[in-house]
């Protein structure tokens, strides 16, 4: 049984020490450089196998060097040992989307609300849940439409809303992006009622990407119900707006019924530029009445709630939104701000802004995102000075115990797990030396 254990040991180490030594660096650090971390963390590791930091600094470099398996074996084991440690909880779900094992990363990313805000961890979580989540809804989009044939009505949902953005008909830029506001805002309003459910302004960008008409999402009246199918919508609501002059608003929506098929229902709206957004709640109850909904008192009191008075802090949450849909964060994180500094009680605004910015943080490649989070927590170990003497002796001594590791289950279950990244880490490496004898150990 003890030689077992010790075997077992040996090639944990063996395959360790294997991966680290055979695998090629894709950073830009030096050779010299890189081999003397490749032997600090061997060393470390080798001093404690059960030392939580061990794992994940060897598990960081797995990342850095494409070596997806065995970051993921590392995390995992360290994830076991230290489960509320965020850091670990990050590079643990990166290991998985780098394994490409993008649904099982989406869960432990979706858990950065659990994550305390204090922690640089948690926007980057969040950044990579939201980046995965419309990554997820691109292919699904895709699948929708080479599957398009196979759709029927019976897929479609009758309580399922898609509002699309509204079209500008004018030649004055300034006002371009306005229609992508008054379609969040309808979305957000009719959101409200509990018996609806409305299509996220993201799966319909998705849609749009996919079906070439990008940033213009200019919808041909004779595909709608086409879009009604690869959405499961119930109904559409599509329309245009204009500017009558410098001071009046006009807008014209039609909402579509992609059950029954019937002529799409108009609804006309004027009103001053100013009054906007009691407009746009005019068109909202509009739809509710022409579907036959009854709304309580506080469903009304929710819908009538006005997110800003200041036309300026949304024409720039507007734009915000068009850069977004475009895919430039940079761009919309500033829009976003702005409208925020414009009207500090803009919640939408700031929502939007620190959702921007997090797709921005987490928007880079594995390399980079690693690069980043490593000089971050470096200049953060720097900040915090020398680690006590009490806490180097106790370092010291638990590396002492560790000299004395004696693998568990779990650590025996990893192990024959770890066998089986095969010849990617073991190449050319011979069989592990035989155990001691008891002549040996004389």
């Amino acid at each position: 049984m003890k030689q077992r254990l010790y075997l077992h040991r040996c090639f944990y180490m063996i395959v360790l020490m294997c991966f680290i030594s055979c695998a090629s660096t894709s950073s830009q650090k030096s050779t010299e450089d890189t081999r003397s971390e490749k032997q600090i963390l061997i060393k470390k590791f080798l001093s404690n196998p059960s030392d939580v930091q061990a794992l994940v600094d060897l598990g960081i470099l797995a990342i850095d060097i494409s070596k997806c398996r065995a970051a993921q074996l590392l995390f995992s084991r360290a994830a076991q040992l230290d489960p509320e440690n965020p850091q670990i909880t990050f590079y643990h779900a990166m290991s998985l989307e780098c394994s490409g094992k993008e649904n099982e990363a989406m869960v432990i990313y979706g858990t950065y609300e659990s994550i305390s805000s204090s922690s640089p961890y948690r926007n980057l979580m969040e950044g990579r849940y939201r980046l995965l989540t419309r990554k997820k809804i691109r292919a699904e989009m895709q699948a929708l439409l080479a599957q398009e044939s196979l759709l029927g009505i019976e897929k479609i949902s009758p309580n399922a809303v898609a509002i699309f953005p509204l079209s500008y008909q004018g030649d004055n830029q300034e006002y371009e992006t306005l229609g992508r506001g008054i379609s969040e805002m309808m979305i957000t309003d009719l959101s409200q009622v509990p018996d609806l459910q409305l299509i996220e302004r993201v799966r319909l960008q998705a849609l749009f990407e996919e079906m070439t008409l990008g940033q213009t999402g200019l919808v041909d009246e004779a595909f709608i119900p086409r879009y009604g199918k690869l959405l499961g919508a119930g109904r559409i609501v599509n329309g245009v707006y204009s500017l009558l002059d410098e001071e009046n608003l006009r807008v014209d929506v039609e909402m579509w019924d992609m059950i029954y098929g019937r002529e799409p229902l108009e609804a006309t709206r004027t009103d001053d530029l100013e009054q906007l957004f009691m407009l746009e709640k005019q068109m909202v109850f509009s739809i509710i009445d022409e579907m036959g909904i009854e709304l309580t008192p506080e469903q009304v009191d929710q819908i009538m709630f006005v997110p800003t008075k200041n036309l300026q802090a949304f024409m720039d949450y507007c734009r915000g939104l068009a850069q977004e849909d475009a895919g430039n964060y940079l761009e919309a994180t500033m829009y976003y701000q702005s409208a925020a500094t414009l009207d500090p009680d803009f919640i939408q605004a700031q929502q939007k802004a620190h959702e921007n910015e997090t797709l921005l943080e987490a928007g880079h490649d594995f390399v980079d995102i690693v690069e980043n989070v490593k000089r971050r927590d470096r200049r953060r170990r720097q900040a915090q000075g020398p680690a006590p003497l009490v806490g180097n002796r106790l370092q010291h001594l638990s590396n002492n115990l560790g000299s004395n590791f004696v693998p568990g289950q779990d650590t025996r279950e990893a192990v024959e797990e770890l066998t089986s990244v095969g010849v990617e880490l073991l190449d050319n490496l011979p069989a592990p030396p035989d155990p001691p004898t008891r002549r040996n150990q004389k």
